[in-house]
């Protein structure tokens, strides 16, 4: 087992697993009691788990399951399990079955140790759980937010990342921005958008182009958010720029902001900046500006549901 775990490293050796149909044989090896042929078990699996292969030939092997038995009846193997298995969450069958084997439920428990490696590989997992099903989304926003949240102040800075992206996805369900929304990080994430590392300020803006696509909670974010995008589409950093526009897009859904970014001058100042822009933010900010030229003395709330099916949001989904 130890000469395996140590060949998992090689491209090679991974396709043989493959062949052989060695992953059902090492994951069995999870539930021996052995303690040292878990360990090395672990070890073989956590260096296999790079490739796009071996994680789906570990799901089809039943790793989900259990990974999940060995961390809920051992919790000392955990910091490896939860490295292992929220890698595997990046294979679209372990995102299908996340819900149904009990993964939710294993993962918070991540959340309950004061243990910056295993909130981070939570917080991964999370974020890559809910990249696809809203069901998924529904489903974390109902739970882990408010400990998401909490991770924002951390001085573990790659806690913090994978905090914001996980955020980021569960935000893309519509009716979790309620759930966001209460537990008073708006200002926080604005302010982290303008001041945090840049890794930080990308994961953070994500997070406000999926909350600006739901009207209540646009309207709670408001001109300072308007305000903050159209900073970014001022920013040299084209991915600044291209995250700021996208709120603009957004924002400009709604009558209310359509009005206040008309009377504001901000379509001049986007119609400057478009020409100065790559292809992407171009491309972008042309939805933007689609938007922003449809009228808005009548519609302050809401969509106007005569060209709703005309006029479009956008979103973002982190892969981090």
């Amino acid at each position: 087992l130890r000469c395996l775990s140590n060949l998992a490293v090689d491209d090679e050796t991974c396709e043989i697993f493959s062949s052989l149909n060695l992953f059902g044989s090492v994951i069995k090896i999870l539930s021996s009691g052995n303690q040292n042929l878990i360990l090395q078990a672990l070890q073989c699996l956590q260096n296999l788990i790079n490739r796009e292969e071996s994680r789906a030939g570990m799901v089809n092997a039943g790793a989900m399951e259990e990974l999940i038995k060995l961390g809920k009846s051992n919790p000392g193997y955990l910091p490896k399990i939860s490295l292992i298995y929220a890698s595997l969450l990046d294979d679209s069958t372990a995102q299908s079955q996340f819900l149904e084997t009990g993964g939710l439920d294993f993962v918070m428990t991540f959340f309950k140790y004061n243990d910056a490696e295993l909130q981070r590989n939570g917080c991964n997992a999370i974020s890559a759980a809910t990249r696809v099903f809203d069901d998924t989304r529904r489903a974390a926003g109902s739970v882990a937010v408010p400990y998401i949240v909490k991770f924002f102040q951390s001085a573990n800075a790659q806690l913090v990342v994978q905090a914001v992206n996980a955020l980021a996805n569960i935000a893309f369900y519509d009716p979790n921005a309620e759930i966001i929304q209460k537990t008073g990080v708006f200002p926080f994430l604005m302010q982290m958008v303008g001041e945090a590392p840049k890794t930080v300020s990308l994961a953070a803006t994500m997070v406000l182009v999926n909350l600006s696509r739901q009207a209540k909670t646009a309207r709670v974010l408001g001109d300072r958010c308007v305000s903050l995008a159209m900073n970014l589409l001022a920013n040299a950093d084209q991915d600044k720029q291209l995250q700021g526009s996208k709120i603009l897009t957004n924002f400009a859904t709604y009558g209310r902001h359509r009005k206040d970014m008309n009377e504001k001058g901000m379509v001049s100042i986007i119609k400057t900046t478009i020409s100065k822009v790559d292809e992407k933010v171009r491309q972008q900010l042309d939805v933007a500006l689609s938007n922003l030229s449809f009228p808005y003395e009548s519609h302050y709330d809401d969509l106007d549901f005569a060209i709703e099916d005309k006029i479009k949001t956008t979103g973002e989904m982190s892969y981090q």
